[in-house]
């Protein structure tokens, strides 16, 4: 990488437009020494996001905190996901509880319609674990 701090690359041909914008390594340490404040503030928001997403990677559930970082921070399909992972995650530490399997319907195969009865069975199921 070349040492300036932003370049910029731009064509146009037959086939359309295109540009490229390369942000160079010193970048981030002068913006910090132009506005301090603002780089100080946003630390704390890049760090917790850094964790969310070291997480994601390694497979582990996010927790409560987590959920709600993502839900204040991130976009609203992101912020969903996390909270769906997070309700996966608490679903099958459920699941594996002894006292639990009589209360669970069979694991089907996905290809096999489910009745309503047994439908309504895991929405009451999942109101109570969420609720």
């Amino acid at each position: 990488m070349s040492d300036d701090l932003l370049s910029a690359k731009a064509g146009v041909s037959k086939d359309g437009a295109n540009a490229e914008l390369v942000i160079g390594e010193k970048l981030p340490s002068v913006i910090a020494r132009l506005f301090p404040g603002r780089w100080a503030k946003a630390q704390p928001t890049f760090a917790i996001t850094n964790r969310i997403v070291e997480k994601i990677k390694t497979g582990e559930p996010p927790d409560t905190a987590d959920v709600q970082f993502a839900a204040a921070v991130f976009a609203e399909p992101a912020a969903k996901w996390v909270r769906c992972q997070q309700i996966a995650a608490r679903a099958g530490r459920l699941a594996e509880q002894p006292e639990m399997s009589g209360l669970l319907p069979p694991i089907q195969p996905a290809h096999s319609p489910s009745s309503e009865a047994e439908e309504s069975d895991r929405r009451r199921l999942a109101d109570a674990f969420l609720g």
